[in-house]
This record gives structure tokens, C-alpha cells and sequence, in this order.
């Protein structure tokens, strides 16, 4: 799939920051390597102590899993932040383009969902969310892009493997998520979502923007 189909050149394109994929591919590749250093530590220790197998069972589990998932994270960076010449999403009179889906002409696009939950803390601890932060995987800004045969595009593409599918709440697959709002810093998420609801909405196509109930608390204070 080329990065800027013929038909987008003239489409209002924003990109990601340059090099992310690269950064957060290394960042899950430490974590890995820390996380396995710890478990064979761990697993020696077990083994001068004696203990018994559920101790082991354990830290296999819990480090050992996090080995697997930091490398499975190191391996989506590059998908993510670096596919199309780090495209987040391109809007033109002819649909809406996302890296590696391409493009989704306006007559296929049943709604398009924004979430943008960046100006509220986190619902898990602080923790978590710094480590998302670090790991590229933080999902408190992105878009679901709803259309009308999910599965037929998909089937269209010379890549399908780690494709961000939306889902509704009947958890059917509907759509593609993407404009992770992460790796995005000029054009900002903000900016570059209107452009997609404006477009959207001129055409009569339904728009949803998900944001908390009580996001006005977190607003910058004003002295009007």
C-alpha cells in the first residue's frame, strides 16, 4: 500500500512525530530485557531457597508474561508510528485515509467516534499510566472510524495482522480505530480531529465526540 495514494494528494494529511516507532520500540525492548533479567534472578533464588513450584509458577507468570507482552509492544511501535511514512490520518474529498487500512471512501463510512479522555486523571494508577506513556500504548485520544463492511476492507488490504479494529458495545466489530493522539504534536489530535468531524458532518455522516461528563473541571482556569 503506498503511503499517499494518488487520489489524497491534495488531502489535508497529518502525521505523526518523526522517529516514534524507533523510540518506543526500544523503550518495550529495555523493559523486556529488565523484566527478564528480574525473573532469572528471581528463578535462582527460588532454586537456592527451595521453594516450591507454585513460586516459580508465579514468577514465570507475572514477569515472564510481561517479557512477552513489553516484546509484543516492541514489534506493534513500528506498525503503529511508523506506517506510511508515520501517517495518522489524511481527510480529502474522496474519504478518510489511516496508515495501513488506506483509504475508506465517504460512501463506506457509516460514523466516525472521537475519544478524547486526555484532560481527566486515569481510571487505573499512576503507575500504569506513566508506563503507557513510555510504552507508546497510551489510548486516552484516538479515533474509531465506523463503516459499512469491516471485514470486506479488511479483506482488501495486502496486510491484515495487528489492525486496530473498532468494536461496539454488541462487541461486533465495526470499523478501525486510529489518529492516536499520543505521537501527535503539530498538528495536534485537536486540530487535526475537527478537520475529520467537519468533513464528516458536511456530509451528513454521524459524528460522536467521547469525552468525560465533568472534562470542564480539568480546563486551564480562566479570569473571566
Amino acid at each position: 500500500m503506498e503511503s499517499n495514494p494518488p487520489d489524497l494528494h491534495n488531502a489535508y494529511v497529518a502525521r505523526y512525530a518523526p522517529g516514534l516507532g524507533t523510540k518506543y520500540a526500544r523503550s518495550n525492548y529495555r523493559l523486556a530485557a529488565i523484566l527478564g533479567a528480574v525473573c532469572i534472578v528471581a528463578l535462582v533464588l527460588c532454586v537456592m531457597a527451595q521453594a516450591g513450584w507454585m513460586l516459580y509458577a508465579f514468577i514465570l507468570l507475572v514477569l515472564g508474561g510481561g517479557v512477552a507482552v513489553a516484546l509484543s509492544f516492541a514489534r506493534g511501535a513500528m506498525r503503529r508510528w511508523a506506517a506510511d511514512d508515520g501517517l495518522a490520518v489524511a481527510v480529502s474529498d474522496a474519504g478518510i485515509a489511516l496508515p495501513r487500512v488506506g483509504l475508506l471512501p465517504w460512501h463506506e463510512v457509516t460514523s466516525v467516534k472521537v475519544h478524547d479522555h486526555s484532560l481527566t486523571p486515569r481510571a487505573f494508577s499512576l503507575a500504569v499510566s506513566v508506563l503507557a506513556q513510555l510504552q507508546g500504548t497510551d489510548s486516552t485520544m484516538y479515533v474509531d472510524v465506523n463503516v459499512v463492511d469491516s471485514d470486506a476492507i479488511l479483506s482488501r488490504m495486502s496486510t491484515q495482522g495487528g489492525v486496530p479494529r473498532a468494536i461496539d458495545t454488541n462487541y461486533k466489530l465495526t470499523g478501525f480505530k486510529g489518529v492516536w493522539g499520543q505521537g501527535m504534536y503539530e498538528p495536534t489530535f485537536q486540530a487535526a480531529t475537527q478537520v475529520l468531524v467537519n468533513e464528516a458532518e458536511r456530509r451528513g455522516i454521524p459524528v460522536v465526540i467521547d469525552v468525560p461528563k465533568n472534562y470542564e473541571k480539568y480546563l486551564p482556569k480562566t479570569n473571566e
